[in-house]
């Protein structure tokens, strides 16, 4: 039971941490091109 809750917890946590990082990635690369032009 609890097993299967961190199992669920961890994988929350993961696509959290993972659409955190896609976001920064993004502002990253479009503040990137702004300082290119």
């Amino acid at each position: 039971m609890i097993k299967e809750s961190f199992q669920y917890t961890g994988w929350w946590m993961l696509g959290f941490v993972a659409s955190c990082a896609l976001l920064l990635l993004v502002v990253w690369l479009d503040h990137k091109k702004h300082i290119q032009k």
